[in-house]
């Protein structure tokens, strides 16, 4: 037998639909219209007549039009396409039945067909196992056509079952069947006689809904087990009664008590209203406690019509605070938790930057930075986490790779760009530099060109290392010759550009110093003239531009050579 679903009473039905606020009940009405969903006909109706009961003051008034408000007037314009659709939905449901009553006497006649000797019985039984399965699977016929279906139904499965008693075992197999189902029906029947958590409205329900399987979907037992049955039946189904005539008799009393268990509930609600949890893992606790009072709250019976909508308003009035406070919560946390996602989304495309880039050990340091980072911030949901490490972890494995494959690598190529670069130092011909210095300079550019040549280093690190060692040899080279020679501070000055011109960081960098040593030369040349404005006795004036004015041809001397270093720059950048 199929459990039944267990309906929440009226109650609580109303208490959902109150809860839809006036601009939102035409949203949904239009909604169902454009569905052409028929099936939605009642959901419909209860709308429109929620709404009306909500506007009753204005809904009705055909005079004046300039007391209704907009809301009024979207339903006035609603109320053609509302009846449009009625129509629609109930011609479709009247067809619906008529196929419905079309079915069920193509069945009727199936049934009436097994009834033949030249059939197999058992083949005939499982048909007519599947035929009523079908039946009851159908939905409902027209009003005027419900009694004689189901009598003419009722009168060919019963000659069916008289065929069926032909046949001794499969009588003995059906008659199994039938008992086992009764059985499930009077467990049921008592379980529900028995308990106490029950409302009056569910108890009637489904008894009458038991009764109607006994009745109706299920055929005949043993004439010695029939009358057990249906009298273990009939006493559970008694005290069923008993308790519905109780409850009845002291309905009152029930009611009022009702109201106090309600009000006790309402009472603990506005208690928790009073706690504010902070994480959320306190907030699960918190929701789950909040639900169970509200599954208490709808599962306790009627209170005195009286107070009634009082009971309601007070119980939608605490939990639409506590709603408030955790919809604040989660809205709150909705947004920090996009910032950490954001976050760790940022880190992990700067690992895939960093794998993407040919140099990775010069990015190690970032690397595990960014590890630590990880593991510092805040928590965030596990799936949304789980995903993000996943891929975080694999492009960090996959960098670690690369790392040890490039140490690899580089440590080979490292052993022969160093020897290169120190048998070059070692083997540099000294006896073949040149006299004039326009010479010196161009022998040396060519030797810093087979050395660069020589060496194809895929190495930042090794790469800049060279040049700074190159810049240094070369440097010691021409301090030897201007030892011996005039002041050469300029082709010293380009033959490190000429070397730094292969890695334009440095070039970049030496250009910076250069431009801020110019910015600190200006400065301090402008606050020396600047003093001398202050001074308005000539005599003193004269004395001490006399002093000063060595100094100021020094710093504009500097300041021009620097300038004709950055030219110099220029032409490699």
């Amino acid at each position: 037998m199929k459990k039944k679903n267990l309906n929440i009473d009226s109650q609580t039905e109303e208490f959902f639909l109150d809860n839809i606020k006036k601009n939102e009940i035409l949203s949904k009405i239009q909604q169902i219209i454009n569905s052409e969903d028929v099936n939605k006909i009642s959901v419909l109706n209860k709308l429109v007549e929620k709404f009306e009961e909500k506007n009753k003051d204005l809904v009705f008034q055909k005079k004046n039009s300039l007391l209704k408000n907009d809301i009024i007037q979207k339903y006035d314009l609603l109320k053609k396409e509302i009846k449009s659709f009625k129509k629609r939905a109930y011609n479709k449901i009247d067809d619906y039945k008529k196929e419905n009553l079309k079915k069920k006497l193509k069945i009727i006649e199936e049934i009436k067909a097994l009834v033949n000797f030249n059939n197999n019985i058992n083949t005939a039984y499982n048909k007519f196992k599947k035929l009523k399965e079908e039946w009851y699977s159908i939905g409902p016929v027209p009003i005027k056509n419900q009694n004689n279906i189901w009598e003419n139904y009722k009168h060919h499965s019963v000659k069916f079952y008289d065929y069926l008693h032909l046949n001794r075992n499969l009588r003995e197999m059906n008659f199994k069947y039938n008992y086992d189902e009764k059985i499930k029906i009077i467990k049921k029947a008592e379980s529900i006689s028995e308990s106490e958590k029950y409302n009056v409205n569910f108890m009637v329900r489904e008894l009458n809904y038991l009764h109607k399987l006994w009745k109706n979907d299920l055929g005949p037992v043993t004439k010695d087990q029939n009358e057990l049955l249906w009298k273990r039946f009939q006493e559970a189904s008694k005290k069923i009664h008993s308790k519905i005539n109780l409850f009845n008799k002291n309905r009152l009393e029930i009611e009022k008590e009702n109201l106090k268990k309600k009000n006790n509930i309402i009472k603990k609600l506005k208690e928790n209203n009073e706690i504010t949890p902070v994480e959320h893992k306190d907030w699960l606790k918190y929701i789950k406690l909040i639900d169970k009072l509200k599954e208490e709250f709808q599962q306790i019976g009627k209170v005195p019509k009286s107070n009634n909508k009082e009971i309601w308003s007070k119980f939608r009035e605490v939990l639409k605070k506590i709603n408030l406070k955790k919809n604040n919560f989660y809205k709150k946390r909705k947004i920090e938790i996009k910032k950490l996602v954001d976050e760790k989304k940022k880190m992990i495309n700067c690992v895939r930057e960093i794998i993407n880039n040919e140099d990775h050990l010069s990015n190690l340091k970032k690397v595990k930075e960014i590890q630590m980072k990880w593991k510092s911030i805040g928590p965030i949901p596990r799936k949304i986490s789980s995903n993000l490490w996943n891929e975080f972890n694999e492009l960090c494995n996959l960098y670690f790779k690369k790392i040890k494959e490039d140490k690899q690598k580089i440590s080979q190529e490292d052993s022969k760009i160093i020897e290169t670069k120190n048998l070059f130092f070692k083997n540099f011909p000294e006896s073949k530099i040149p006299k004039k210095t326009n010479e010196i300079q161009k022998y040396f550019f060519d030797k810093i060109d087979d050395l660069i040549q020589s060496i194809n280093c895929s190495s930042e690190k090794i790469k800049s290392k060279i040049i700074d060692e190159t810049c240094n040899f070369f440097e010691n080279k021409w301090n030897e010759i201007s030892d011996k020679n005039e002041s050469i501070d300029m082709n010293k000055f380009e033959t490190k550009i000429y070397i730094l011109k292969n890695s334009k960081t440095k070039l970049n960098q030496e250009y910076q110093h250069n431009s801020k040593k110019i910015k600190e030369l200006t400065i301090n040349l402008n606050q020396i003239q600047n003093n001398l404005e202050y001074i308005t006795d000539s005599s003193t004036k004269k004395s001490i531009l006399k002093s000063v004015n060595g100094k100021v041809k020094e710093i504009i001397s500097q300041i021009d050579f620097i300038k004709s270093k950055n030219k110099v720059i220029k032409n490699y950048l």
